[in-house]
């Protein structure tokens, strides 16, 4: 029951550091590894469909899960741009 409440706090607390990136790279997170209901897609197909190449990509996302490593840490997002 106790882990079980942690579980959901935890996952609370990753929802709200996801809303607190930057527009673009909080789309790129839920749709790259599928916390929006649909199944997780690569970066080829992220990149297809937010129209940027695959590299700006992999370059956003290396940002944003660095941002969301430094809120779990820290407690909040830093929200500037890479």
């Amino acid at each position: 029951m106790e882990e079980n409440c942690e579980q959901q706090e935890e996952a609370r607390r990753l929802r709200q550091l996801i809303e607190g990136l930057p527009a673009r790279e909080r789309k790129l997170i839920l749709l790259r590894y599928g916390l929006a209901g649909q199944p997780p897609l690569t970066q080829l197909q992220t990149a297809q469909l937010l129209q940027i190449s695959r590299s700006y990509v992999s370059r956003l996302e290396s940002h944003a899960l660095e941002q969301l490593r430094q809120g779990w840490v820290h407690g909040s997002i830093d929200k500037k741009q890479p």
